[in-house]
């Protein structure tokens, strides 16, 4: 994963449909095909037709299958707890995969995977202050440290001074900092996969990638 540039000026369709009807959900606004297309492609040009969280190339629709493609939006548009629309929020919207997700994509042999990755593990869940959000990255301190004795890449401790990727409040219980292990494994697929596991006192990040690099 790295750091989503996305254009700060919300596209025109969508701004101009806020306005009017500032109370209406994502499926209305997308009901029309010129919205859809137009929020489609601002994400893709954002991304360079990247997947926020895996970086897999967003192939889209051909005779062959359907595109590898859809928007996600980081804070569940689903979250009705306060006034805030996030189902027409600008900077809550990401492009992503189906991570693995779906056997009707193009290129299904190698994209139709599992564990189920990206977005589909969290589905509606409120994890904006547990998981990265590509939006929100920094280009420093460094996250990762390589530990050539066992081939892992270890994150960097979470402390109150460094404060990477979970608020203190949402912490698991009993732990003054949490240690994530990252470790890559060779696999035929090309995606770049994430799969979390929580325990008391330690959360395992698991990715497996052909070719190793940054989340």
């Amino acid at each position: 994963m790295k750091k989503t540039l996305k254009d700060s000026v919300t596209p025109p369709l969508l701004e101009a449909y806020i306005n009017t009807k500032p109370q209406n959900e994502w499926n209305q606004f997308t009901k029309n095909s010129a919205r859809r297309d137009q929020i489609h492609k601002a994400l893709r040009s954002d991304q360079g037709s990247v997947c926020a969280y895996c970086e897999i190339d967003l192939i889209p629709a051909n005779s062959k299958g359907s595109a590898d493609f859809r928007v996600e939006h980081f804070h569940p548009k689903s979250d009705k707890t306060t006034t805030r629309n996030w189902g027409l929020e600008w900077n809550n919207l990401l492009a992503v995969c189906h991570g693995g997700s779906r056997k009707d994509v193009v290129d299904a042999k190698a994209r139709h995977t599992k564990p189920y990755t990206c977005d589909v593990p969290k589905a509606n869940n409120i994890w904006d202050d547990v998981i990265l959000n590509p939006l929100n990255l920094k280009s420093g301190p460094c996250l990762f440290k390589f530990d050539r004795s066992t081939g892992l890449f270890l994150l960097m401790s979470i402390t109150a001074r460094n404060p990477l990727l979970i608020q203190p409040e949402h912490r698991l219980p009993s732990t003054s900092s949490i240690s994530i292990v990252l470790g890559f494994k060779t696999c035929a697929e090309s995606r770049s996969t994430q799969l979390m596991k929580a325990s008391q006192n330690t959360l395992t990040l698991v990715s497996r990638t052909n070719t190793p690099g940054l989340l």
